[in-house]
């Protein structure tokens, strides 16, 4: 059996209609920004995940995960 890997990318604003998308079909009710830190786990090629991290002060909050 082959182990398939994740690859990590963070996700530009310009890429950020992939994830809209991608929030359409598996978390409706989010809505990307394109002011949060956005990252993508990519699994050949396709979009499995997303985390999405808002900046309060000095710290990230998680504000979304798909």
């Amino acid at each position: 059996m082959q182990m398939l890997t994740l690859q990590f990318e963070q996700i530009e604003t310009v890429k950020l209609p992939l994830i809209k998308r991608f929030y359409k079909l598996h978390y409706s009710t989010a809505k990307p920004k394109s002011d949060e830190l956005t990252i993508a786990a990519y699994q050949q090629g396709e979009i499995k995940a997303v985390v999405r991290f808002r900046s309060i002060a000095q710290y990230r909050l998680l504000t979304g995960m798909a």
